[in-house]
């Protein structure tokens, strides 16, 4: 025997009871996420049968009847997993037929529900503090990306919510830092959502070479060609100090380390440092020999490496002291003035101003360079 039933539709979403009448909007569902739904037939005690289909082209299809989940002996309340295989979005219709204990069959009642699925784009949500959805980072740094619902008297349903790659319980807020299409999916509070994605590019440092560690002398100073791979605003630091913005350096001062950091056009900072020494003490070339003969040419024993005014000027000391002595350890020759004098160098005389004969002498020279004291010996021949 059938007999028409009068069937009331109710929807429960996340503590929201909603009635779904003639005339008004249809209700919604949000693909991922299982909601449970409940009618009341005409006298209380009857039992529900329920189905729920969709269209596909021209084809209808019928959600798998795993999906639906009788909460109580009646049926009357259902929970649908809004999650099968090969679910599309669009509008599911509900097919309720109520059957009386005695044996009466009511006439099929049906609804019709949207189900939002990342191809049905409700946008209630946005991300904040992005533009174009888009996000460029650096190796190494991180992002906090901040899902916000676009109508601020909205709240979001964070157990239907979900970030789409994550299985954890949903933050409105994340830290991400690698290269990806993060997407996300928002539930309000009356079960409106959003599909929303955001693409975080992760760029490489650029990369900075300044080659191995250099020497300098004196009067002698190098350039630094970096070898970068990327970038163009080049920044040189000593001593957390900015000496230059060129690509390349002009390196003179000495010891110092040197630190170039390029930044390429998302701001990504790459860096190197190298350091610049000053050349060491133990390769001073001393002339072996001088001729004091008054012509003009090498009359005076001189270190052209100590002598600023010479083109081999290398190394500025200082506490010079100088002494010659003969083949029988006699002093003949001193010189005790702190910083290198070229017109008071040895002439070949001794220190009463007569001259020496042709012969070898020994000499010490002791100065400090670099802040370290060094003594060099050996021997100078006058030749006439």
């Amino acid at each position: 025997m059938h007999k028409r039933l009068h069937i009331l539709f109710f929807v429960v979403v996340a503590a929201l009871l909603t009635t779904a009448a003639y005339g008004q909007n249809l209700p919604y569902a949000c693909q991922g996420s299982v909601e449970r739904y409940w009618v009341k037939g005409f006298n209380g005690e009857s039992s529900f049968e329920w189905k729920i289909s969709y269209t596909v082209g021209k084809d209808t299809r019928w959600v798998p009847a795993e999906a639906i989940k009788a909460v109580n002996a009646g049926s009357d309340t259902v929970e649908v997993s809004w999650n099968f295989a090969n679910m599309t979005g669009g509008i599911y219709t509900f097919h309720i037929v109520e059957r009386t204990k005695w044996g009466c069959t009511g006439e099929e009642y049906t609804q019709d529900l949207v189900v939002n699925t990342p191809e049905i784009f409700v946008p209630i949500s946005l991300f904040a503090n992005t533009k174009d959805n888009l996000i460029n980072l650096c190796k190494g740094s991180t992002y906090e990306l901040e899902v916000q619902l676009k109508d601020g008297k909205r709240t979001i349903a964070t157990n239907l919510s979900k970030w789409m790659d994550q299985n954890e319980a949903f933050a409105v807020k994340r830290i991400v830092s690698a290269s990806g299409t993060y997407a996300v999916k928002v539930v309000d509070d009356l079960a409106t959502c959003s599909f929303d994605t955001v693409k975080v590019i992760s760029h490489d440092l650029p990369k900075v070479d300044l080659g191995d560690d250099v020497t300098i002398c004196k009067n002698q100073p190098t350039t630094i060609v970096p070898t970068v791979d990327k970038g163009n605003l080049y920044s040189w630091y000593i001593n957390n100090e900015l000496v230059s913005t060129a690509t390349s350096y002009y390196a003179d001062r000495a010891p110092v380390d040197l630190v170039l950091s390029v930044t390429d056009g998302f701001g990504c900072v790459g860096s190197d440092t190298v350091a610049v020494n000053l050349c060491k003490i133990n390769s001073v070339r001393i002339p072996a020999a001088f001729t004091p003969n008054g012509d003009g040419y090498n009359d005076k024993w001189t270190i052209p490496e100590f002598d600023p005014q010479m083109n081999d000027y290398k190394y500025d000391v200082e506490n010079l002291e100088m002494e010659v002595f003969n083949r029988w350890g006699t002093r003949i020759w001193k010189y005790n003035k702190g910083k290198y004098a070229s017109e008071e160098m040895w002439d070949g005389k001794d220190s009463s101003g007569r001259p020496l004969p042709v012969d070898s002498y020994h000499y010490i020279i002791r100065f400090k360079y670099n802040g370290v004291t060094e003594t060099l010996k050996g021997s100078v021949t006058i030749i006439l």
